[in-house]
């Protein structure tokens, strides 16, 4: 069975080589070291013996600013880690807009009007991404049996997490875990944490005007909630990671 993540690439691989008019030669696919990094060329492979298309595909640890650095480089398509990097670099004029090489009714078809607009400017209202695979973040898991062994506590504030986790944090039994390791995109996944605590703490007009860069995260609302994080993350033995 064709997965979905293989129709999408093989969509878009073959738009772009119909598009830029190429004669057999490779089509270039940059993007970061993934984990599962086999399994993606495996199915590009697929794509080259279904197309006769050859396929490159080149690892870059900050391909943003890598395409930012090389405007002028050989890669064809580019995988981006987030749709913050995508419009970024429509916005500069350094990709194409989505609506330059695939129609309207195909987008619609493949995504949701909400994932369109995750990576359509603000500013220029051109979507320039598509997604090929999705991952959520913040998600929080946790082993029941060790959760229950600590006797089960429900938190009704961030105040009561730290106080508990200073509490019961004991050397070598870390009550938390905390990964946010992503390539050039680490910490991604504290923007959640941050936005979560400057939302309850400062409220929503704060928050307006941060998201906007009409306050640095100097200001003292978005400092002090960067600095909640950091007391979790830093108590001594509370977080493996």
């Amino acid at each position: 069975m064709v997965n979905r993540q293989f129709l999408l690439i093989f969509l878009f691989v073959t738009i772009a080589f119909s598009f830029f008019a190429y004669q057999p030669i490779d089509v270039v696919i940059a993007g970061p070291q993934m984990t599962d990094l086999e399994k993606f060329e495996i199915e590009l492979k697929s794509i080259e013996d279904s197309t006769g298309i050859k396929i490159k595909y080149e690892t870059y640890s900050d391909i943003e600013t890598y395409l930012i650095e090389n405007n002028n480089s050989d890669v064809d398509i580019a995988i981006i880690p987030n749709p913050q990097g995508v419009t970024n670099l429509g916005e500069r004029e350094i990709i194409l807009s989505m609506d330059q090489i695939v129609s309207k009714e195909t987008m619609e078809s493949y995504y949701s009007k909400h994932l369109q607009e995750i990576t359509t400017s603000n500013n220029s209202k051109k979507n320039y991404g598509a997604f090929f695979r999705l991952f959520p973040n913040s998600l929080i898991w946790y082993s029941v049996e060790k959760y229950e062994a600590i006797g089960s506590p429900k938190f009704n504030s961030y105040n009561e997490l730290l106080e508990f986790t200073t509490n019961y944090s004991i050397e070598n039994k870390d009550l938390w875990c905390l990964d946010i390791e992503s390539g050039a995109s680490t910490g991604w996944i504290a923007t959640n944490w941050l936005e979560d605590l400057i939302l309850n703490n400062y409220g929503l007009e704060i928050y307006d005007q941060w998201s906007k860069q009409e306050i640095l995260s100097s200001e003292k609302s978005i400092f002090n909630s960067i600095n909640n994080i950091g007391k979790l993350v830093f108590t001594e033995n509370a977080v493996y990671g």
